[in-house]
């Protein structure tokens, strides 16, 4: 067994198996004895597939770039041939998909080993607190939330079970999760990577992981082409793990202090975006304060578009109905995945038409705004994770937790993003006096990985977070 194995990321872990020093079967047992020895702590791996790995990793894994490096799988979308897939839903307790989807073959395909199935919200609604499964908790404080939906697989890395874990983000449940347990977490530009289409395509599947170069290097691994989606932006010049380490440039940078609408971040979440500020002035770039000019009219219409999630949530649940040959109930699902799935069948064609005519005035505007800068600097969340079970949703009021939501997460913070199709990012620069991690946001042009990339490796050797680990206490 590979003793120091969770000083590693994935990158590492790969150029061990290549130089001979490890191999794959060293390594995946010690990823299997690390999740036996915290996860039942955190409750971040639901579905173990040890024997799975193992046997991956006796016969061989695929010969890419990740040969033999430990995976794990969200337990939304990458379906996995012969492992039970649920996306926490009581519903789909028992499901065993077939055959693996695409994306799943992919990662197969780049030599990654897979382990298991990480918690998540329920049907990647909300905070990963699911009915089904339990709340995972915060590495960093037992106590504390760790986000949604990507919350399993980002506390499975900030925890050290694997270096990357597959996530997904169609209102900021790439970033947000990342933001709470104090690990990277990029989102790819609309349709970037060939698997989700959730809310209108709004969602984007790619990982969460220890380093910058380890998400570059998985992108490379898995995303698509032009043929695969009409939504898919021009292909990059290089593959995005060149440009790890490589100068960004003067980059012309806008940053605020307030979320969209122009409320406030809490003081040490402020305090995190102005460091930053100077930190990345230090390092020759311009660097101003602008508030994201989307104003508070357009949001009110932005707003509109959250009116698509209940079609699609209700879409969703008659597929999986028709597919099981089962009849949804209230008490098969959370209240809030419940409300949304009744509403469904009330939102008209009018307001799904006004709802896409704000995600197209979004757009423009967000257009307009990067042709001055090439990067907008903000914070994830407007506060550090609040305590486990303060954002859930009751029976008696399956809407009432909004309100703290909005308070926390400051959706637009991280769903902007995902209307525009835009690619963003979550650094782990900032911790909290009482050592709670903050993830500050950047936001690129459409397309643009590759300045987000450099730039996070930039930051990412500035301000290293790589060796700070968390007390799990």
């Amino acid at each position: 067994m590979l003793q120091d194995y969770d000083t590693y990321d994935a990158t590492g872990l790969a150029l061990l198996v290549e130089s001979g020093d490890a191999s794959p079967e060293e390594i995946v047992e010690a990823a299997i004895a690390k999740i036996e020895e915290v996860n039942p702590v955190v409750n971040a791996v639901i579905i173990e597939a040890f024997d799975r790995g193992r046997a991956t990793a006796k016969e061989g894994p695929a010969r890419g770039p990740f040969r033999g490096v430990p995976f794990l799988l969200k337990d939304i979308h990458a379906q996995w041939a012969g492992v039970e897939y649920t996306q926490a839903c009581r519903f789909l307790k028992g499901f065993v998909p077939q055959e693996d989807s695409p994306l799943t073959s992919r990662y197969k395909a780049a030599g990654l080993v897979l382990l298991g199935r990480t918690n998540c919200s329920e049907m990647g609604l909300l905070s990963t607190e699911p009915l089904l499964y339990g709340p995972t908790r915060n590495p960093w404080d037992l106590t504390r939330v760790v986000g949604g939906s990507s919350g399993g697989s980002a506390a499975a890395v900030a925890a050290r079970m694997v270096p990357a874990a597959h996530a997904n983000d169609g209102f900021g449940s790439i970033r947000i999760p990342a933001a709470c347990c104090g690990v990277f977490g990029l989102k790819p530009t609309r349709a970037r990577v060939p698997e989700s289409t959730d809310f209108g395509g709004l969602g984007v599947d790619h990982v969460v992981s220890r380093s910058v170069r380890d998400s570059a290097a998985l992108l490379d691994a898995v995303r698509g082409s032009p043929a695969e989606s009409p939504y898919y932006a021009t292909d990059p010049v290089r593959p995005f793990v060149q440009e790890v380490g490589e100068d960004p440039g003067r980059l012309h940078i806008a940053f605020s202090t307030k979320d969209p609408m122009g409320r406030e971040y809490s003081a040490a979440v402020s305090e995190a975006v102005i460091s930053t500020a100077k930190l990345l002035e230090e390092a020759g770039h311009h660097v101003e304060e602008s508030d994201i000019p989307f104003g508070s009219t357009i949001l009110e219409q932005g707003q509109k578009l959250m009116i698509a999630g209940a079609p699609a949530i209700r879409r969703q649940i008659d597929e999986w109905a028709a597919r099981l040959g089962k009849t949804p109930t209230a008490e098969d699902f959370e209240p809030y995945t419940w409300f949304l799935y009744s509403a469904g069948d009330s939102v008209k064609a009018v307001d799904l038409l006004i709802a896409q005519q704000a995600l197209r005035a979004l757009a423009e505007t967000a257009i307009s705004f990067f042709h001055q800068y090439d990067v907008f600097l903000n914070a994830v969340l407007a506060e550090t994770p609040p305590a486990i079970s303060e954002i859930s949703f009751s029976p008696e009021s399956p809407t009432g937790g909004w309100e703290r939501i909005n308070e926390w997460a400051r959706p637009f913070n991280a769903s902007l993003a995902n209307m525009t199709g835009q690619p963003a990012m979550s650094v782990p620069l900032a911790w909290s006096d009482d050592n709670l991690p903050i993830g500050i946001q950047f936001t690129g042009r459409y397309g643009d990985e590759a300045t987000l990339l450099r730039l996070g490796s930039q930051l990412e050797e500035a301000r290293p977070w790589a060796d700070r680990m968390a007390p799990l206490r």
